[in-house]
């Protein structure tokens, strides 16, 4: 731990405990109490939005359609976080049965 890193205006502190250890102890959190009216109309956007993908879902004959490729597209986006590259046409490409970048031409 790097006692540097807890300066004055740090959002936490050491403090003494026994045999000379110190504890972390983290900042207080925020009041429980927020000013929903501060971001309401974005919430409800939302909310309603959240809706009316819910009521298309329902009529659609296979949501496995619309999902999939956001799924596909989420995976991509997070394996790059754990150091695996490639892009939703390598990734297309693959589940088609080529083997990816470098098959789209053939």
């Amino acid at each position: 731990m790097d006692r540097n890193g807890f300066n004055d205006r740090a959002t936490r502190q050491l403090v003494p405990t026994v045999g000379g250890r110190k504890a972390f102890v983290a900042a207080p959190l925020p009041p429980a109490i927020l000013d929903i009216g501060r971001f309401l109309p974005e919430l409800t956007r939302a909310t309603q939005a959240v809706g009316e993908l819910k009521g298309i879902g329902r009529s659609v004959a296979n949501p496995l359609l619309l999902v999939r490729p956001l799924q596909r597209r989420e995976a991509v986006s997070s394996s790059s976080m754990e150091g695996t590259y490639t892009t939703l046409t390598d990734l297309f490409l693959f589940e088609a049965g080529g083997s990816g970048s470098g098959d789209a031409g053939r």
